[in-house]
């Protein structure tokens, strides 16, 4: 057998070993995707994709460090990867190390301007900056780009934590348009249009939150549960 014939046969067992991984990270067994995409780099640590696969399931575990370590090697090795500066941006984010996360997602920008992922993730780190303006810029972008249902939910956010109710109820409602299903979007459109003073509606809302109640996190839907009691029982009351 030619030195050729091994190469090519190793690497279609990796390229097969490396979608096993995939599967497994996406299916949420981190722990076993990680040893598949191990493997994989330690038999050829040329197969970029596995560094990559690897720091993302390392991203989804919060070990940020290791990420980090495997996306510098990426870039060092492929430095016009936009993905590689995207989740390491990620990983400094979770370190709370902002003015390197900007710079590395200013970079993946700077080699993939249509990636509407990018300009979220920029609009978030903005926020965080407090400069406010730049994240509404930023995320209208990637709505524009195709980030719909991530895009409003967002920017809704934002448009609250600005202290602008008017435009985050705007928001939450064209998500509804689109996503009519979308509980979250309902009950957050709810305590806006509560603290605007639009009782009624509001109480609609979060009773139509509830009832789809399909993305609601615990916390959240007993903190909308609480809300509903208190005006209903305050209604009844006659209060």
């Amino acid at each position: 057998m030619t030195k050729m014939l091994k190469q090519w046969i190793a690497e279609q067992k990796n390229k097969k070993r490396y979608a096993r991984g995939l599967e497994l990270m996406h299916n949420g067994r981190q722990k076993q995707a990680i040893m598949e995409f191990t493997e994989i780099i330690e038999e050829n640590n040329k197969f970029f994709d596995a560094y990559l696969g690897r720091a993302i399931v390392y991203m989804g575990m919060e070990r940020w460090d290791d990420g980090i370590n495997d996306l510098t090697y990426l870039i060092d090795n492929l430095p016009e990867m936009a993905a590689a500066y995207h989740y390491r941006c990620v990983g400094y984010m979770g370190l709370r190390q902002m003015d390197i996360a900007l710079s590395d997602i200013n970079k993946a920008i700077d080699l993939d301007s249509n990636e509407p992922a990018n300009y979220m993730r920029r609009g978030a780190i903005y926020f965080w900056m407090k400069k406010y303006v730049l994240s509404i810029e930023d995320t209208t972008k990637s709505i524009n780009l195709g980030f719909i249902e991530d895009g409003y939910n967002n920017r809704a956010i934002y448009f609250e934590g600005m202290g602008d109710f008017v435009s985050a109820i705007a928001d939450w409602s064209a998500l509804i348009d689109i996503f009519p299903e979308n509980a979250i979007a309902y009950c957050r459109r709810g305590l806006l249009r509560e603290k605007i003073g639009d009782l009624p509606n509001a109480i609609l809302d979060i009773k139509k939150g509830l009832a789809i109640g399909n993305n609601l996190e615990p916390d959240f839907q007993s903190m909308c549960k609480k809300f509903l009691d208190k005006y209903e029982n305050a209604i009844r009351a006659g209060k």
